[in-house]
């Protein structure tokens, strides 16, 4: 990749085929990079990035340096690198390197995710690494603020985007399509979208649904109302959704009794699911009644959700609250 810089023209790029403090290859490096050091013997790294700095006006090579690591194989792209105030940063395997431009000599060097590092991203004034195990955030001098972790890895099967940056959040995507908000400070939670891949498992669908309610139990209704898709039959409101709970299925005007709690200690669900086939447009649907805790205890309180397919995905919409 070739990137223009002030009065520089700054080329990136992979170099399979070059062997490392070897007089074989057929284009040289001037400076050898490998752990933060100057490469001192052969190596046989499992990537290596090269970096040419070019006086853009001349088209003369002023300098240059190749960037060896041995964890997890990276390669170059368009976010695995940043260039500002005559630096660059640039992923290489599991580590970081700083460089100065246009001289590329080391300004640091700091080795962050376990596995590989595959992007880097300004944010704010930091730094956002996405890692395989790991997002981190760095400041500009590589030192780490925060990690966020998660139960699998943060490479979706599928090989679609699944990391993304806002002006204070982070979104990413787990191997299991698990989606989370991070925040400024590393604080993350599971993101609350009611769509999911064709091909997922009837437990991830009862776990969001499961998840759904927890927001009911700590009273977000309206965090809940905007979470999920209604039936526009139904006319709910976050406040309606409250009433209706509260009364035990009945839409009075004040609030009840009757609030829902999950029991202390259980795992067990009363949820069941009926699917079958749209004939109309051959869409896979499911009806799910779920009977919900309240007050601690479970009852007869029903919540009923569809779960359609549209657009390659599976949507959820909140349909009744009844008495079964």
């Amino acid at each position: 990749m070739k990137v223009t810089y002030k009065e520089y023209l700054i080329e990136v790029l992979n170099e399979y085929d070059y062997s490392v403090h070897s007089t074989d290859n057929i284009n040289s490096y001037q400076l050898e990079y490998s752990k933060g050091a100057i490469v001192q013997e052969r190596i046989h790294p499992i990537s290596k990035h090269g970096i040419r700095v070019k006086d853009l006006a001349l088209e003369h090579e002023l300098s240059s340096a190749i960037l060896c690591e041995f964890k997890g194989a990276t390669s170059v792209h368009k976010k695995s690198f940043y260039i500002d105030h005559d630096k660059i940063w640039i992923c290489v395997c599991n580590a970081i390197y700083c460089l100065g431009i246009p001289n590329l000599k080391l300004i640091w060097y700091g080795q962050y995710d376990p596995a590989t590092n595959i992007s880097l991203l300004p944010f704010m004034d930091d730094f956002i690494i996405h890692g395989e195990l790991e997002i981190i955030r760095i400041n500009r001098d590589g030192e780490i603020q925060w990690k966020f972790d998660a139960p699998d890895i943060f490479i979706t099967e599928s090989g679609t985007e699944n990391f993304r940056i806002h002006e204070k959040t982070i979104e990413v995507e787990d191997w299991q399509n698990t989606a989370y908000t991070i925040d400024e400070n590393g604080i993350g939670v599971i993101t609350m979208e009611p769509r999911f891949h064709l091909e997922v498992q009837q437990n991830k669908i009862i776990q969001w649904i499961e998840e759904w309610l927890r927001l009911l139990e700590k009273g977000s209704f309206n965090r809940a109302f905007n979470t999920i898709l209604h039936d526009p039959y139904y006319q709910w409101t976050p406040q309606l959704m409250e009433n209706v709970i509260s009364n035990y299925g009945f839409p009075e005007d004040t609030i009840g009794k009757y609030r829902i709690e999950f029991p202390q200690g259980e795992d067990s669900s009363y949820a069941q699911i009926n699917f079958w086939w749209d004939s109309s447009s051959q869409k896979k649907v499911a009806i799910i009644e779920y009977e919900v805790p309240l007050n601690g205890t479970w009852s007869d309180l029903t919540i009923s959700f569809e779960v359609k397919e549209n657009r390659n995905v599976f949507e959820i919409t909140l349909n009744d609250i009844h008495v079964m």
